[in-house]
Order: structure tokens, then sequence, then C-alpha cells
């Protein structure tokens, strides 16, 4: 009666472990998928950040040529009896419009980086989203194979 007792005990011992692993199986796969989607907020973010910081240039490159033009208008606005040293009124303002495109030109590139580096950044969260997910599903097959291999060594 005894053997009969400790087979039924180790029976439902292992059928314990067994539902005991298959939680902690799919508790690891749902905190992989967490995890991946955590880091996809994270993506997310990184590219509207980076947006964000692209209008900031664009803007920036806006207000300089913006300058620029009010510099040029302030050069035809004068008399024409400028000083003889300060040169004639089209050459500041083509050297007034030539400071402004470059500085727009400048901020326009800026933009890019930023959009680019935002990419960047998202791409890598992807990935790291990607491996997260994938490392759950790889600790969930560890616990089901390390309970498969004790349940086999009780007999």
């Amino acid at each position: 009666m005894e053997i009969i007792a400790s087979k039924a005990f180790i029976g439902a011992m292992a059928g314990l472990s067994a539902v005991g692993t298959a939680v902690g199986a799919v508790s690891s796969i749902q905190q992989g998928n967490y995890q991946k989607a955590m880091y996809e907020s994270q993506a997310q973010y990184a590219e509207i950040e980076a947006k964000q910081q692209s209008i900031q240039y664009e803007q920036q490159g806006l207000n300089a040529l913006d300058e620029s033009l009010k510099v040029v208008s302030q050069i035809n606005a004068r008399p024409r009896n400028l000083d003889p040293f300060s040169g004639s009124t089209g050459n500041l303002s083509i050297q007034a419009l030539a400071g402004g495109y470059r500085d727009l030109t400048t901020s326009t590139r800026s933009s890019e980086i930023a959009v680019d580096s935002g990419r960047y950044q998202s791409a890598l969260h992807i990935g790291a989203g990607r491996q997260a997910q994938l490392q759950g599903q790889i600790q969930a097959v560890e616990k089901i194979a390390s309970t498969g291999m004790q349940l086999a060594s009780m007999g």
C-alpha cells in the first residue's frame, strides 16, 4: 500500500511540476512580448523625437533666410549714395543672400541627419525588442525541457 501511495504522490508532484512549468513558460513568453512592446514604443518615440528636432532645424534655416531677406530689403531701401568702401547694393545683397542660403542648407542637412538618426535609434529598439521576445521564447523552451528531464529521471 505504501508503494502505491508513494507512486501516487510522485505522480501528483509530477503533475504539479508540469503545471508549474507550463505557467512559467507562458510567463516567460509574455515577459518577452511585453519587453518587445516596450522597445517598440521606444522606437516610435525616437522617431517622433527626431522629427521634432528635424522641424526645429528646418525652422532655424527658414529664420536665417528670412533674416537675409530683411537685410536685402534694408540694403535696397538705403539711398543710392552709399559709402564707396561698402560696395554696391547688388554685391551686398548677394552676400546677405549667400549667408542665408548657407544657413538654410546647413539646417536642411541637419534636419536630414536628425531624421536618419531617429530611424537608426528606432531600428536599434526594434532589434532589441525582437531579441527580448526571442529570449522569452528560449527561456520557455528551457523550462519545459528541464522539467521534462526531471520527470524522466523520476521514472
